[in-house]
């Protein structure tokens, strides 16, 4: 069982283990070696002054902060749901973005895309994510919401160059 813990004074590795390589029943890293990871750090930390309390990181010289869909790994576009953030040096960075995720207004009363008459209360806007015919299987398997068929029609279009937009799509 092993594991690691850093501050941004040390770096600690543990790994507990059997000398003959033979499994050790019931212990794992969290068990074993985090715990003992963790004492080792706390005690080559003596006190709050010594920085352990910021569990803030600077970012590395020079790198500039990227958000990215979650999903796709791309740049994050407007219309993406599930965004994290990464560092890069310059250069290095994605540049395509996102293409996956649409805002759609929809109709709540027909589950269809709402049109600039439908009624304020009836209009929800959601995100959907429009993944190429090959995922199809999987999203269905995973429960991926999937938006009202004219809404991928359009996306696909606007993917090949076409129209991409109508109505109540973002």
């Amino acid at each position: 069982a092993w594991a690691m813990a850093y501050s941004m004074h040390y770096l600690v590795g543990v790994w507990v283990g059997r000398a003959d390589y033979r499994p050790m029943v019931g212990l794992t890293g969290y068990t074993s070696a985090a715990r003992l990871a963790r004492k080792v750090l706390l005690s080559l930390h003596a006190g709050p002054e010594d920085g352990l309390l910021d569990l803030s990181f600077p970012p590395p010289a020079n790198y500039h902060q990227v958000r990215l869909c979650a999903v796709t790994g791309k740049v994050a576009s407007a219309s993406c749901d599930r965004v994290t953030s990464e560092w890069f040096r310059p250069g290095t960075e994605p540049i395509a973005v996102c293409d996956a995720h649409v805002r759609v207004a929809i109709d709540t009363r027909t589950s269809d895309v709402a049109s600039p008459r439908t009624p304020r209360r009836f209009v929800d806007e959601r995100t959907f994510t429009i993944l190429p015919p090959r995922y199809a299987a999987w999203a269905a398997g995973h429960g991926v919401p999937q938006p009202p068929a004219r809404v991928q029609g359009l996306v696909r279009l606007g993917r090949r160059g076409g129209a991409a937009a109508g109505g109540g799509l973002r």
